[in-house]
């Protein structure tokens, strides 16, 4: 119920024949479409025969150079992507049908809201975000900022959002520098500042009140799910490979992995461990720019000196057990819980688990302590002197026993992940190349991590895509 032109919605109606007894039965004088025709499956005809038969259709010509199989294109070849070749036209009659009559006018309203963004192809996340702004007034008015390298014009984005019920104005391309003579010219009383939203970031202004002359308010929007980022992500999805799909992981555990990864990683930082993404996730920061679409772990590797911080009575360990998080050991690396930490306790796999505690303490059935989810294998990576250049990593069934020379690992970087940011060793591929070989640039090993009885596919550009989470971010574990 987002669109201003939308009065109420129907769900649920099968997809079939529209009659003149349908619309009856939902109060409807008549069924409007575009003017191309809507073909049923099983030669059933067109959708609105019967509707038509009864002349209570309507058509409607569709907009020139704009429509949803064009903008799913644009989607799909961001890389090749010009919006300057959009046929979309806009007139200033145009402008006055989408605003429609019911509108306020700016000079009117007694507190009018100002947000900026670049909304590129609006969608729920923006939809969310504008009407908590819309609560602050009674007029809001949504600054239209545009680089012209976006999926929509800036047209084509204005229109969109005047459609929006709780949007009454759009400013077009508003100044950089949001002065107190700017906000007086346009009547504004609140101007709000989003955070924590990739699609506000940019050009969220941070101005002291005194400066904007004006109500400043932070909007923290770091939990909308939704960005221009992630809805191209959902349709790049589609393209997968079909050897692929059936080893997708479901966007609820996608979900719950970006989630793990942002707090756990936020933990560790706290408690002063450092670590680097690995194995699977560092495969995924740098091929997809994210979780692998059919990953369902996380992997990260830490130097064997921060292990006293994870150890009982480290700093680490105590933080997260506090966050609701548990450490727990694989039964092949032989540790005994109550040794202390260290690489040669850890013998032959220097390897361990964190992951959620279970509720109230209890044990899931038919799982091991150490296999619950969504959880995260921590690596540990050994320097056999003080005077030694190198670095051993792991000794795994699917890695091999790495040596590698410090300056392949230090001093870290750090790569997108999603909406998030992980840490990576100064030159990630060098390590890539040893764990797997020259192939993992352009070929996905599917079961267990790129074995020889492994199932091997020959990726497109489709398939490098980052996993796409659905769904509210979850931002505490336990209701995981």
């Amino acid at each position: 119920m987002g669109c201003g032109l939308v009065d109420r919605v129907v769900e649920g109606l099968p997809y079939d024949h529209i009659t003149p007894e349908l619309l009856d039965e939902h109060g409807c004088e008549y069924s409007a479409h575009g003017h191309d025709p809507v073909l049923l499956p099983g030669d059933k005809g067109d959708m609105y025969r019967f509707s038509q038969q009864a002349e209570r259709h309507i058509v409607i010509r569709r907009s020139e150079g704009i429509s949803t199989s064009d903008l799913l294109s644009r989607l799909l070849n961001q890389d090749q992507r010009d919006g300057a070749r959009s046929g979309f036209m806009l007139t200033g009659e145009r402008i006055a049908a989408f605003r429609g009559q019911r509108r306020k006018q700016a000079q009117d309203a007694e507190r009018l809201v100002l947000v900026t963004g670049e909304f590129d192809f609006v969608h729920l996340g923006h939809l969310r975000i504008l009407q908590a702004a819309a609560e602050l007034g009674d007029f809001l008015m949504v600054g239209l900022v545009s680089d012209g390298q976006g999926i929509m014009t800036s047209s084509e984005r204005a229109i969109s959002l005047l459609s929006l019920g709780c949007v009454d104005d759009v400013l077009w391309d508003p100044p950089a520098c949001l002065t107190r003579e700017v906000m007086e010219a346009l009547n504004v009383s609140v101007l709000v500042h989003v955070q924590g939203h990739p699609d506000f970031g940019a050009h969220g202004p941070q101005l002291l009140e005194s400066e904007a002359g004006c109500h400043v308010v932070e909007l923290d929007a770091s939990n909308e799910e939704f960005s221009s980022k992630t809805i191209a992500s959902r349709v790049q999805s589609l393209q997968i490979s079909k050897d692929l799909r059936p080893h997708l992981t479901c966007r609820q555990k996608v979900r719950e992995l970006y989630s793990t990864l942002g707090m756990v990683g936020q933990i560790l930082q706290r408690a002063g461990v450092e670590y680097w993404a690995f194995a699977g996730t560092l495969l995924g920061a740098v091929r997809h720019k994210g979780l692998i679409p059919w990953d369902d772990d996380l992997d990260i590797c830490i130097c064997s000196s921060a292990l006293p911080h994870l150890d009982h009575g480290g700093v680490a360990r105590e933080l997260l057990e506090a966050e609701g998080w548990e450490i727990s050991f694989p039964p092949e690396n032989q540790h005994q819980d109550s040794s202390p930490l260290r690489p040669e306790s850890l013998s032959p796999k220097p390897f361990l688990v964190i992951h959620p505690k279970a509720p109230n303490g209890h044990a899931d059935p038919g799982r091991p302590r150490w296999f619950r989810d969504p959880n995260i294998d921590i690596f540990v990576a050994t320097q056999p002197s003080d005077q030694d250049d190198t670095v051993n990593l792991v000794d795994q069934s699917f890695l091999p026993k790495m040596k590698l020379p410090k300056s392949a690992l230090y001093p870290l970087g750090s790569l997108p992940f999603g909406e998030l940011q992980v840490p990576v060793p100064a030159s990630p591929e060098v390590l890539l190349d040893n764990a797997y070989g020259q192939e993992w640039r352009d070929t996905a090993c599917l079961g267990n991590a790129h074995s020889e009885r492994s199932g091997k596919v020959r990726l497109t550009s489709h398939d490098m895509v980052a996993a796409c989470p659905g769904g509210e971010l979850m931002t505490r574990v336990k209701e995981f």
